[in-house]
């Protein structure tokens, strides 16, 4: 107990404090000196002063990860405001429009794709292709036998589409 009442003393003897953060450095640089005279000789051995340790400590650890979380939170908030100048500078830029509107070709509209088409693939070709690399493997072929090979399907599937389309094929 004489250790805790020393290290009172020590801190009412320095109060010298104007503002908000020479409050928070005084009182932590406080609790550590409590700390460093407390625990001087190991760890006290008087309950109370094991209890007062603890909190003292406790604090410190509450008092740090505060620190933490503001300069996190500063930090954030600077990012966000360049990222807010950075948006108005390039609305400025575009002058108010979205950059994603369509854009005029000779007088033109030409439209932006509003969602990926849809690859059709005919099951018989799926089946024909995995019966293909079971049998032979995928590194095998070089990229002309697999060009002859597909020509003939994919110019099928040409015709097929143009017929689907009511077009006329030969």
């Amino acid at each position: 107990m004489q250790q805790l009442s020393q290290a009172l003393s020590d801190v009412e003897a320095s109060a010298h404090i104007d503002d908000d953060d020479s409050i928070l450095r005084f009182v932590q640089a406080h609790r550590k000196r409590m700390v460093l005279t407390m625990t001087a000789e190991g760890v006290p051995q008087d309950a109370k002063d094991r209890v007062v340790l603890a909190h003292v400590l406790s604090d410190l650890a509450k008092t740090s990860m505060d620190r933490k979380r503001l300069g996190a939170a500063e930090k954030q908030s600077n990012m966000d405001r360049e990222a807010q100048i950075l948006i108005a500078s390039m609305n400025e830029q575009l002058k108010g429009r979205s950059p994603f509107e369509q854009t005029v070709i000779e007088g033109e509209a030409t439209p932006v794709p509003r969602e990926i088409p849809k690859l059709r693939l005919d099951p018989k070709q799926i089946e024909a292709a995995s019966e293909f690399a079971m049998e032979r493997g995928l590194g095998a072929e070089r990229y002309d036998e697999f060009q002859q090979r597909m020509d003939p399907i994919m110019e099928e599937k040409r015709k097929q589409e143009a017929r689907d389309a009511g077009l006329q094929v030969e």
